[in-house]
């Protein structure tokens, strides 16, 4: 960890600044709302020494969690991982989502101890959704890394072919991007020009959801990384 570390260059937490309007948005937002985040500075100070502690900025999230870096006033650093409520009504009980929570810290715990796994130690652990910090949370050692959904440009493709802020590295791709761009332009003004006020096909091109499902089932197809090599290929020959 000590050669990555020195090569670290920050969080790059994108996820949660880049959602769109909708209900995971929401979520999310109510749910940074509503918990009581002194209450969780107050505790995690008290679990490392009465050392004084403050939030950072970056928000990590995910399906089903919502991390944030506490670091304290002697440079260390935890993570912690707060359980987010279940997006659609859910028929679970709240004891059984606290019961699911005891067996995620234990299962941890038992890696850490019985594997080699570069596993977090976990300092605190609250399974209560009522508790004061108003949700379940652990409070873990915090290793330096990004999650690779948070490294990938928009385009779905593989991450070194890009720079930080998504333009393609290459003139290759760079020259495929200034044509799709101006194809869209071209069948907007074609649209324009017929006086029709139905643009079905620029409305689909101009989608980038659409675009990005589009591209991401064309690179499954062919085999690029992340996508499961070939893995159409290989359940074709199973037949």
């Amino acid at each position: 960890m000590s050669e990555n570390c020195k090569e670290f260059s920050g969080y790059q937490w994108t996820y949660f600044l880049s959602l769109k309007e909708g209900p995971i948005r929401s979520r999310a937002e109510l749910f940074l709302a509503s918990v009581n985040w002194p209450t969780l500075q107050e505790y995690a100070a008290s679990k490392r020494n009465g050392i004084n502690c403050s939030l950072l900025p970056d928000i990590g999230l995910g399906y089903n969690h919502m991390v944030r870096i506490i670091e304290f006033m002697d440079g260390g650093r935890w993570v912690a991982r707060l359980k987010l409520p279940p997006l659609a009504k859910s028929d679970s009980s709240e004891h059984a989502l606290e019961t699911t929570g005891i067996c995620e810290f234990n299962t941890i715990s038992l890696l850490r101890q019985k594997t080699s796994i570069p596993i977090p130690e976990i300092h605190a652990f609250e399974a209560r959704f009522d508790c004061s910090v108003k949700a379940p949370f652990m409070l873990m050692d915090c290793l330096e890394g990004n999650v690779g959904m948070d490294l990938v440009p928009p385009a779905i493709d593989i991450p070194w072919d890009y720079n930080k802020d998504g333009s393609p590295k290459s003139a290759e791709l760079a020259q495929k991007s200034t044509n799709q761009r101006d194809y869209v332009a071209a069948v907007k003004e074609e649209e324009n020009r017929s006086g029709g006020n139905d643009h079905c096909l620029l409305e689909v091109l101009e989608d980038s959801r659409r675009q990005q499902l589009a591209t991401a089932m064309r690179l499954f197809q062919n085999g690029k990384a992340g996508w499961y090599s070939k893995v159409i290929d290989q359940l074709v020959a199973e037949k």
